[in-house]
């Protein structure tokens, strides 16, 4: 789930996750119209081969696309993830 400032308008949201050394984990794709200022994107905690994430830590990056009224306006946003089960 993520916050952002375009309720109503459509959204093309990128999830790319990513081990520590930077080897790609999953990408997650979704189009949201969000008539708030939140959006979330389902994700089973699997990666590209449908194993589950070992404990530890990730890098996932979000790369959101707005489409306005104005044009396109994007927003990238990268943070850590941490795996404990």
């Amino acid at each position: 789930m993520f916050e952002h400032n375009q309720p109503g308008n459509m959204l093309d949201v990128t999830i790319r996750i990513f081990t520590l050394s930077g080897r790609p984990v999953t990408k997650l794709e979704k189009t949201i119209i969000s008539s708030n200022s939140y959006a979330s994107v389902e994700w089973d905690g699997r990666d590209r081969d449908h194993d589950r994430l070992a404990n530890g830590t990730y890098i996932y990056i979000v790369h959101v696309k707005a489409h306005t009224a104005e044009g396109t306006q994007t927003e990238q946003k990268i943070e850590k993830l941490v795996i404990l089960k």
